[in-house]
């Protein structure tokens, strides 16, 4: 719901309409109170949806993802996440890979369009809004192979970052996950005038 239209999003797998049904239903209210309800209409009576449970994810499931930086494509690591990890957990794997400092705000826009507010899921700090990356595992995502979104670190210098699922696989018992199992191209630096 835009500007009292509603929008068809077909990125809106029924995962991630599960995911983010609160952040509607509380723009939802927000915006009645806002705007007020003209005089003489009846108050607005919320339907009593059943809240559909999060399905388990399968802890013995993978995702290999390819991670680009969006202004050269020809850079870009796979990363190897378990279902059971959080997308914080994923944000600390594509700094390692990339050799950044972890010293800025990002998000994950699931839609993969930069500051599409009903899509995005920020890191736990400054004023985020709920679910945050601390609070998302990867397999509450509904993720498929071909799916694209997208993860911007540092808002001032807009570092951006296509993410696409590759496959899922099952993942060896012992073995440290999330973890880089391919690299291509090397990365630039991060603060590249800094002496």
């Amino acid at each position: 719901l835009e500007s009292g239209q509603v929008t068809y999003r077909p990125e809106m797998t029924p995962a991630l309409r599960r995911l983010f049904a609160p952040r509607f239903e509380t723009r939802g209210s927000f915006f009645e109170e806002m705007l007020g309800k003209p005089a003489g209409m009846p108050k607005i009576r919320r339907r009593q949806r059943r809240r559909e449970a999060v399905p388990e994810h399968d802890s013995r499931l993978g995702y290999r993802l390819k991670v680009s930086l969006q202004w050269n494509r020809r850079v870009w690591r796979a990363i190897e996440v378990l279902a059971g990890q959080t997308l914080e957990d994923l944000h600390l794997a594509i700094q390692e890979a990339f050799g950044w400092d972890n010293d800025h705000l990002y998000a994950f826009f699931m839609s993969g369009r930069a500051w599409d507010g009903p899509t995005e899921i920020e890191g736990p700090l400054g004023e985020a809004e709920p679910p945050t990356a601390d609070e998302v595992a990867l397999g509450e995502l509904g993720l498929s192979p071909g799916q694209r979104f997208l993860y911007i670190f540092d808002f001032g210098d807009d570092l951006r970052h296509q993410v696409e699922v590759l496959e899922t696989f099952s993942p060896a018992p012992e073995g440290e996950y999330p973890r880089m199992s391919e690299s291509h191209g090397k990365a630039p630096q991060q603060y590249p005038d800094w002496d």
